[in-house]
């Protein structure tokens, strides 16, 4: 009788020695084994899009890829996911209209062609993908120096030849590099970093489709939304809110808050940049707790292999569940939250919550 095959392990590759010596020169001895394997399968992943490839980005050494990597991978993912196609194909393909938003200010407006529970057509969905990869030929991306903690999309001054067209730029805050440090990061606080960062340059991809298809003196209005604001527009369509992290370390939630807020463009102006695109935006303090399970399964192909298509992209959606306070957020998990918003911290208890949970909110 035969004796039975040992399976030997696969020497890796080159390519897998050099992550992984870059890993070791990231990592702590204390780092949890499923941020280095994410770093690792994020590293080695064919499914970056050529629109965050390493070469789109100046001055980005290879440690710093590696940190940015697990995002680059998950912005991808959101970049054409099911929705994010309808989206696209309405920009490219859609009705348009002539809208009149008063002050004088006249824009596009653009709306779906197809139910966006269905697949596109395949050759539609051939075009918005040949899109998006066209686009990685226009847009530069860096990382700088800047107050605000996201990112913008500008028109770069420099031209490499009168025949070519000007290349739009996408600026993310610096900040949000040195927030990944491996050192001491707990793994929901990196994951909660790396999200935060996909969000920030499919919003930004978002601002450069429209300034190549509508120039840069208007951005389209997409369907019924209530504001000007493209990046919006697209995040809220995604994922239903725009989703924000905490800088503290030993926070193990994320805060969903609805698209449209009274201090978004203060939050603008604090900045220096022009609110007239947002100034009309309906004011909201409604935000929610999204826990870490939520959080994690971004990261899993699995998620993006049958939970999406089986969902129509609506898996995405973080749930919202309980109290409608519209001072505390609410929690989703066994999680202590301590939430700062405009000079207010709410602290909300842990599950199961009281009916009465505005009586949990505290003035700071």
């Amino acid at each position: 009788m035969a004796s039975p095959k040992v399976q030997v392990p696969a020497e890796p590759t080159r390519e897998q020695q050099y992550v992984r010596s870059l890993i070791a020169q990231l990592s702590q001895p204390d780092t949890e084994d499923m941020i280095t394997e994410l770093l690792e399968t994020s590293a080695l992943s064919n499914d970056i899009h050529p629109i965050f490839a390493r070469s789109q980005w100046d001055d980005l050494s290879h440690l710093d890829l590696l940190r940015i990597a697990p995002a680059l991978v998950l912005a991808s993912r959101m970049l054409t996911s099911f929705r994010a196609v309808h989206f696209w194909h309405a920009l490219l393909r859609g009705p348009r209209r002539t809208v009149s938003y008063g002050g004088g200010e006249i824009r596009q407006r653009f709306d779906l062609m197809h139910d966006p529970a269905t697949s596109l057509p395949p050759s539609e969905a051939d075009l918005v993908l040949e899109m998006l990869a066209g686009m990685a030929r226009k847009i530069r991306m860096s990382f700088k120096e800047q107050k605000s903690s996201h990112g913008y999309c500008t028109l770069l001054k420099r031209l490499w030849s009168p025949n070519d067209k000007p290349m739009l730029g996408i600026v993310v805050a610096l900040e949000q590099l040195k927030l990944l440090e491996l050192a001491d990061k707990p793994w929901f606080f990196l994951l909660a970093r790396w999200i935060h960062l996909a969000i920030t340059l499919v919003h930004e991809v978002a601002h450069a489709v429209s300034a190549e298809y509508y120039g840069w003196r208007g951005e389209g209005y997409f369907g019924d939304n209530k504001f000007i604001e493209m990046g919006e527009a697209f995040v809220e369509w995604l994922i239903g809110g725009d989703l924000e992290a905490d800088d503290e370390a030993q926070v193990t939630s994320m805060a969903m808050t609805e698209v449209g807020t009274s201090g978004r463009s203060r939050g603008y102006k604090s900045c220096g940049t022009s609110a007239s695109h947002v100034e009309r935006m309906p004011p909201s303090i409604h935000h929610w707790l999204v826990g870490a399970a939520y959080a994690w399964k971004l990261f899993l192909q699995k998620f993006w292999l049958e939970e999406m298509p089986s969902s129509a992209g609506m898996a995405l959606q973080p749930a919202r569940f309980g109290c409608g306070c519209a001072r505390c957020p609410e929690v989703t998990d066994d999680q202590l939250w301590r939430w700062h918003r405009e000079e207010r911290a709410c602290v909300v208890a842990t599950w199961p919550l009281c009916p009465e949970i505005d009586q949990v909110c505290v003035r700071r």
